[in-house]
């Protein structure tokens, strides 16, 4: 279960840096990722945040995992953390 789980984009976008970190990486396993995705805040939206992921996970080497399972599976798991549009009424 993720710990951040439902926070909604603005939720995530107004994280401190180290909570959105932590909260990445629980979905992603990558600290490296989670701290890029942390630093480059504010996103207008969740397409946005879902390209970065792409760009990172291309960025690594070939021979790290299949990039096309590893995107899905970290899509999923960012939709997860994100919850609803807007989060759940917990995290607002």
């Amino acid at each position: 279960m993720l710990v951040h789980q439902g926070i909604g984009l603005d939720g995530f976008n107004n994280l401190p840096t180290r909570c959105a970190v932590h909260a990445v990486y629980g979905v992603a396993g990558y600290v490296t990722m989670a701290a890029e995705l942390a630093a480059v805040r504010p996103y207008a939206s969740r397409e946005e945040l879902f390209e970065r992921v792409e760009a990172l996970l291309a960025e690594l080497p070939a021979d790290d995992a299949d990039r096309e399972e590893l995107a899905r599976i970290t899509r999923a798991r960012l939709e997860e953390l994100l919850g609803p549009e807007g989060g759940y009424q917990n995290w607002v």
